[in-house]
């Protein structure tokens, strides 16, 4: 039986990651077309971005296995996209940190992790539903 992962191991390791890396974090404000860079706390909050990352993660664990690394995401009006990372942990810590650093490899350009790229790490992972209706956007 597997249990939870700490979700502060997580951010922490991510962020020593990520501040190692000395790639800007940067996210573009969908509404206005701005880029904004990101403070390494924001991007690892579970009410943060810490969720875009798990997922993307889970999406690279998913297509290389076929199962995902435990990510459970909630609804949270108070956090920055309206839902937290609750919960990972249906694998070791090492996974989802090698899954989830494969994924911002993925996503990463020269000295700048634009966040919103890692939703192309994610849609190329996840497969469409298959169906006899044309294909829609995932979920």
């Amino acid at each position: 039986m597997s249990t939870a992962v700490s979700l502060e191991a997580v951010a922490s390791t991510l962020g020593r990651v990520l501040r190692g890396s000395g790639r800007d974090v940067q996210l573009r404000d969908r509404a206005s077309g701005q880029i904004r860079s990101v403070s390494l706390d924001l991007a690892t909050a579970p009410d943060g971005l810490l969720s875009v990352f798990l997922a993307a993660g889970d999406a690279v664990w998913r297509e290389v296995t076929g199962a995902g690394i435990g990510l459970r995401i909630e609804p949270d009006e108070r956090a920055l996209l309206g839902y937290r990372a609750a919960k990972v942990g249906n694998v070791p810590f090492s996974t989802i940190m090698l899954a989830t650093i494969e994924a911002v490899e993925q996503a990463a350009r020269p000295g700048v992790l634009l966040v919103n790229d890692l939703n192309a790490v994610w849609r190329a992972a996840t497969p469409l539903p298959v169906s006899g209706n044309a294909p829609g956007p995932v979920p």
